[in-house]
C-alpha cells in the first residue's frame, strides 16, 4: 500500500509541468523531476548532489547561501503548505538566466529539515508584461502628443479667426468709406491712403491663405521639388534682396556673409521660400536697430544657410517642437499678432522635401539662429561646382 502511494506520488511529480526539486540541510539537491531537467538543462544524475546555488545567478549566490541556510535551519520550521510565492532570477546549466516563479515548502524528513521547491518559467509572462508596459508608455506619449496637438490646433484656429477678420474688416471698412463718401468728398490724398490700406490688407489676407494652402498641399504630398544644382550665394543674396525693404522699414541692418562658391542640390523656388520664411521671421522678432546676419557655408557634404538675429531667442520648452504645425508661443517665433504661425512648419517640410533639415537654436549671445541644411557636395555635383567657380 505504501509502495503504491509512493509510486503514485512519483508519477505525479514526473508528470507535472513545473520543475520540482528537493534540497537537504546541506543545501544539496536530492531530487530533480523531469520538468526540472527541461527547465534547467541538467540531467537528473548531474543535478542530484549539486549545490542548489548552481541554479542561481553568480552575482547573487552569496546572498542566496545565507537566505537558504536561514530558511532550512529555522527552528520554527514545520510541515506546511507552499509559501513565499515570488519571482526570482534562475540560472540554467549553460549560464543563461530566466525569471522563475518559485514556491517553497519546508518539512522534516527522518528528523532532518528539507525544502521542496517548485519553479515555473515566467519568461513569456514577463516579456508580455514588459511589452504591455512599453505599449502603455507609448500610448501615454501618443495621448499626450494628441492632447498637445489638439490644444495647439484650437489656439491656431482662434488666432486665425482673429487674423482673418482683421484684414477683412479693414478691407470692408475702407471700401465702404470710399463707396459712401466718394472720391470727390474724400479728396485724392485720403482716397489714395484708403486704397493703399485696402491693398495692404488684401495682400496680408492672401499671405495667410497661401500659408494654409501651402501646408495643406505639403501634408497631402502635392508639392514635389524639381531638384537641380544651384549657387548657394545666389540663393541667399536673392532672398535677402527680396526682404530687405522690410528690414529697412524696421530699422534693422541685414548683413550677408558668403564664402567660396558652393553648389547646393535643391528646388530653387522651394529653397528660396525657406530662406524668405526665415528672413521674414527675423524681420518680425529682431528689435529695431539690431543686426541680422545671413550666411551660407559648407557643412557635412552640403550647405547650411543660417539666419541669426538679436531678438529674445527661443524658449527652451519649445525648442525641440519647433516646426510642428499649429505650434505657437506668445513670446517667440510664431505669435506677435502677425502671420499665420505656419511659416516654420512649412519651412521644415519644404526643407525635408529637398533632403534637408531645419534647425532652430539659441545664439551664443542671445537671439535666434535659424538654419537650413541642404545636400550639396556629391560626386554628381563636382562638375557643377567647377562650373559655378568659373562664373
Amino acid at each position: 500500500m505504501i509502495a503504491d502511494g509512493r509510486d503514485q506520488l512519483q508519477a505525479i511529480v514526473t508528470a507535472v509541468p513545473d520543475a520540482i526539486l528537493s534540497v537537504d540541510s546541506s543545501q544539496k539537491i536530492v531530487s530533480f523531476n523531469t520538468a526540472a531537467v527541461r527547465l534547467f538543462g541538467w540531467t537528473g544524475e548531474e543535478a542530484i548532489g549539486r549545490s542548489i546555488h548552481e541554479l542561481v545567478p553568480i552575482p547573487v549566490r552569496d546572498t542566496h547561501v545565507e537566505l537558504v541556510r536561514n530558511y532550512i535551519t529555522d527552528p520554527n520550521a514545520a510541515a506546511g503548505p507552499m509559501s513565499s510565492l515570488r519571482i526570482v532570477q534562475a540560472r540554467r546549466k549553460d549560464g543563461t538566466t530566466f525569471p522563475a516563479l518559485i514556491s517553497l515548502a519546508r518539512y522534516q524528513f527522518g528528523g532532518e529539515p528539507m525544502v521542496t521547491a517548485t519553479a515555473h518559467d515566467m519568461s513569456d509572462i514577463v516579456d508580455a508584461n514588459d511589452e504591455l508596459q512599453r505599449l502603455s508608455i507609448k500610448l501615454s506619449e501618443q495621448l499626450a502628443e494628441a492632447h498637445r496637438a489638439n490644444e495647439a490646433k484650437d489656439h491656431f484656429l482662434a488666432h486665425m479667426s482673429h487674423e482673418l477678420r482683421t484684414p477683412l474688416n479693414a478691407i470692408i471698412g475702407f471700401a465702404d468709406l470710399v463707396a459712401t463718401l466718394g472720391a470727390d468728398r474724400l479728396g485724392p490724398e485720403r482716397t489714395a491712403e484708403y486704397v493703399s490700406d485696402i491693398q495692404r490688407s488684401g495682400e496680408h489676407l492672401l499671405s495667410l491663405i497661401n500659408d494654409i494652402l501651402d501646408l495643406s498641399k505639403l501634408q497631402a504630398g502635392r508639392i514635389e521639388p524639381s531638384i537641380a544644382a544651384e549657387d548657394a550665394s545666389d540663393l541667399i543674396v536673392e532672398a535677402v534682396k527680396t526682404v530687405r525693404p522690410v528690414f529697412s522699414e524696421r530699422g534693422i541692418q541685414v548683413v550677408v556673409e558668403t564664402g567660396e562658391p558652393l553648389a547646393v542640390l535643391c528646388g530653387r523656388r522651394l529653397a528660396l521660400q525657406c530662406l524668405l520664411n526665415l528672413l521674414s521671421n527675423a524681420a518680425k522678432y529682431a528689435p529695431t536697430g539690431s543686426r541680422v546676419i545671413a550666411r551660407s557655408l559648407r557643412v557635412d557634404l552640403g550647405v547650411r544657410f543660417t539666419i541669426e538675429d538679436e531678438g529674445t531667442g527661443v524658449p527652451d520648452d519649445i525648442l525641440e517642437r519647433v516646426g510642428e504645425p499649429f505650434l505657437r508661443h506668445d513670446d517667440a517665433l510664431t505669435a506677435n499678432g502677425e502671420g499665420s504661425g505656419l511659416g516654420l512648419a512649412i519651412t521644415k517640410q519644404l526643407a525635408e522635401k529637398q533632403g534637408g533639415q531645419l534647425q532652430i537654436a539659441r545664439g551664443e549671445r542671445g537671439g535666434t539662429v535659424a538654419s537650413i541644411w541642404l545636400p550639396g557636395e556629391t560626386p554628381a555635383l563636382v562638375e557643377d561646382e567647377a562650373r559655378l567657380r568659373m562664373r
